[in-house]
């Protein structure tokens, strides 16, 4: 990912391994719908290595069940 916080941030810290465990939450209000989520973490912004090994079927089929 290419960008800032705003734009990469939530997809780095969901694909790195230090990240432990998280939980998202949904809320409706009159201003808009908005989704958080905490992540735990013992970094702030936690890195994510290229997987260079496994192609886009590969990473698909270990996610699937």
């Amino acid at each position: 990912c290419n960008g800032g916080w705003a734009k990469c941030g939530h997809f780095s810290n969901m694909m790195s391994p230090e990240v432990k465990s998280m939980a998202c939450g949904w809320s409706e209000c009159a201003n808009g719908n908005y989704v958080w989520c905490n992540y735990n973490t013992p970094v702030k912004s936690p890195k994510v290595g290229k997987i260079t090994s496994m192609t886009k079927t590969e990473l698909k089929a270990s996610l699937t069940v």
